[in-house]
């Protein structure tokens, strides 16, 4: 446990549960609305360089167009470049952010830990939450993974209210049921 997750804690609390989302429905279930923009950028990628040889074979013969050609594969590389930028942070990211979350429950809140490099928190009072669902995706459900979503609703000075997600838990029905009793102060069962 590092020490900026040490700092966040109270005097006389515990901590419960530690987990991790699982890494493989984590992120496949953020590629897959990215898979059509890389499939697009390919296409394009792909028409672009089709014209370009096009360019060089039939035009090239009958003129003198070295220079042009040099500018145009200058302009194909540039744009090779950028897609592959492209392509590397939209695969990297979610790998990134599924290996750089992780979710603690102590006795008196639930807090979230995120980043990697640059480490941020979300923390709500258990005092807060009001209701606890959970949902399977379509990956876990193919995969036949025990991992889903948890859903928290919870409110704020009885005027906000927000949802707090805890994403791919492995085992969530027993995830769910602790943060249920340590909302209500009922934890002989699972300690």
């Amino acid at each position: 446990m590092d020490q900026d997750f040490q700092g966040l804690l109270k005097q006389n609390e515990r901590i419960l549960w530690v987990g991790l989302p699982e890494p493989f429905p984590f992120t496949a279930r953020r590629y897959f609305n990215l898979w059509f923009l890389l499939f697009y950028l390919l296409v394009i990628d792909v028409l672009f360089l089709g014209l370009m040889f096009y360019f060089y074979k039939f035009y090239n013969a009958n003129l003198n167009l070295s220079f042009t050609y040099v500018i145009v594969f200058i302009i194909f590389f540039c744009s090779l470049f950028f897609l592959s930028y492209i392509t590397l942070y939209v695969l990297a990211k979610p790998v990134v952010s599924a290996f750089g979350t992780r979710y603690y429950l102590t006795d008196q809140r639930l807090i979230v830990q995120y980043g990697l490099v640059k480490k941020g928190f979300k923390i709500i009072d258990l005092d807060q939450i009001t209701n606890i669902s959970f949902k399977q995706s379509v990956f876990d459900k193919i995969y036949k993974t025990e991992s889903a979503d948890i859903f928290v609703n919870y409110t704020k000075n009885n005027k906000q209210s927000g949802l707090f997600l805890i994403e791919n838990i492995y085992g969530y029905k027993y995830v769910s049921d602790l943060i249920e009793k340590a909302k209500n102060k009922n934890l002989e069962d699972f300690l």
